[in-house]
């Protein structure tokens, strides 16, 4: 911080962050602020970790992808580096400014990437291959849908990726800059592999603009991969990122154990098992009188369809996966599984917002007939009745803050019947507890666990998810 010398005699030191990996402390000094990440020597994974971070920041030292590095020491694992006042791009982005934001984010990885391009390594394989291996998306619907396209489309080279997409993890200065910090968990990934995750949270966080946010990743960015093309690597990122944002993080077993434990250790009652759920977050926007419209003519249209099909009608867009097949119409879901969607809060609706809740002339016809409604205009006046003030943002125009207001004996039969992965999974390990089996859920994302909840018998209760982050002592 002083090289010159004329060192300050009084410090002020606020701890700012403290895990059991690794505290970080905000210094000042006179008029001069640094930030000290200090990691446990005792924790060999942190260890490992400081030792990614420290090659990274070397690597980027002359770039201004950074803060400025004034030391650190490998044997007592710390780094100081320069204090940049900033907020968190999760603290700002908005869906106003997500595009501007999506490019930006673009723009620093291919930054990032040239940089660290003498690193790379080479490799021989595909995107199916390679993607196949993380269970999230293997097990995807979706996913095999896009097995020829993906096998087409091949990797030769891996480069030292940041490997984490977490926004919280990336500053935004005064003159709107990105300034990336955190880079632990670096990694040997392909090439793009930063751009596929990053799209897979901008998607999560805002589902209805897909298309503009893929776009603006890839614009900035500004090339493909060394094998592909820009057209070829944005199918790719669209690929992966509509199909991975709604699934579960599949913690490893060792995080979920220790989740677990967290929680058993603070809490009055411990849990035997514990289950990740995906992860909708539930802003609420008010209705869109264009959709609105859209959505009555498109009722019109569906009305006179003839053999229950649905109408063809113009949407924003026409790329988002509309394929999400009915199955055998199913009654209420049982406690449980309606505890674990609830944890969810949803995130199988998104696809519901370009399909208009998936609502067809069979649908139509069942709820005049449930309804014993006298004319089709009647039925259609029904269903916009049933839209509320506000919805969810980027997901179904029925999707309220208390789930969907269309009635289930009025819903279509996809909506009605439509299990994710991840619920069928539960389903099938619930079936083999015994009934005084008290089961945690939770749903989190990038930043940690967001909602929590425990089944036990036919009690069912939310708890704090803070309680299943690990050990908050250093």
């Amino acid at each position: 911080m002083f090289p010159d010398g004329d060192v300050p005699n009084d410090f002020g030191v606020k701890t700012l962050v403290q895990t059991s990996d690794w505290l970080v402390m905000r210094v000042a000094a006179g008029d001069k602020v640094a930030l000290l990440k200090a990691f446990n020597q005792g924790v060999q994974h942190a260890s490992a970790a400081r030792h990614r971070e420290i090659a990274v920041l070397m690597s980027l030292s002359r770039t201004d992808l950074i803060p400025r590095v004034f030391a650190y020491n490998k044997t007592a694992n710390w780094i100081l580096s320069d204090f940049v006042q900033s907020k968190g791009l999760g603290d700002v982005i908005t869906a106003e400014n997500a595009v501007g934001y999506a490019r930006s984010l673009g723009q620093w990885y291919g930054k990032y990437t040239d940089t660290l391009i003498d690193q790379s390594t080479t490799d021989t394989s595909n995107w199916y291959a390679y993607i196949g291996k993380y269970k999230s998306v293997a097990k995807s619907v979706d996913y095999g849908k896009q097995r020829a396209v993906l096998e087409a489309m091949p990797i030769t080279k891996r480069l030292v990726a940041k490997n984490d997409s977490y926004l919280q993890n990336f500053l935004v200065d005064a003159d709107d800059n990105l300034i990336g910090i955190d880079f632990e968990k670096a990694e040997l990934k392909p090439y793009g592999w930063d751009i596929l995750v990053t799209a897979r949270l901008l998607v999560r966080l805002f589902p209805g603009m897909m298309i503009e946010l893929t776009e603006a990743l890839i614009n900035g960015w500004g090339r493909g991969t060394d094998v592909l093309d820009a057209d070829a690597f944005l199918q790719l990122t669209r690929i992966f990122a509509t199909t991975t944002a709604f699934t579960v993080t599949h913690d490893s077993e060792v995080r979920l154990r220790a989740r677990l434990q967290a929680f058993n250790t603070q809490a009055d009652q411990p849990a035997s098992h514990i289950h990740e759920t995906p992860y909708m977050r539930d802003d609420l926007v008010d209705q869109s009188p264009e959709r609105k419209a859209l959505l009555r003519a498109y009722l019109e249209l569906v009305a006179t369809a003839p053999g229950g099909r649905s109408a063809k009608i113009a949407t924003d867009d026409d790329v988002v996966v509309k394929h999400l097949k009915p199955e055998l119409v199913s009654a209420a879901p049982a406690t449980a599984e309606s505890t674990f969607c609830g944890t969810c809060k949803g995130s199988c609706c998104q696809p519901g917002a370009d399909n208009m809740a998936f609502l067809k002339s069979d649908v139509l016809e069942k709820a005049q007939a449930a309804l014993d409604l006298q004319s089709r205009q009647a039925v259609i006046q029904h269903y916009m009745d049933l839209l509320p003030k506000q919805h969810v943002s980027g997901s179904c125009y029925f999707h309220s803050a208390d789930g969907c207001t269309i009635p289930r004996n009025i819903r279509s039969d996809t909506c009605n019947a439509y299990k994710c992965h991840a619920l069928r999974s539960f389903s099938a390990t619930i079936g083999d507890l015994t009934s005084d089996a008290r089961i945690l859920l939770f749903a989190g994302d990038e930043g940690g666990a967001r909602r929590a909840r425990v089944i036990g018998g036919q009690s069912v209760y939310d708890v704090d998810p803070g309680l299943l982050e690990p050990s908050n002592a250093f």
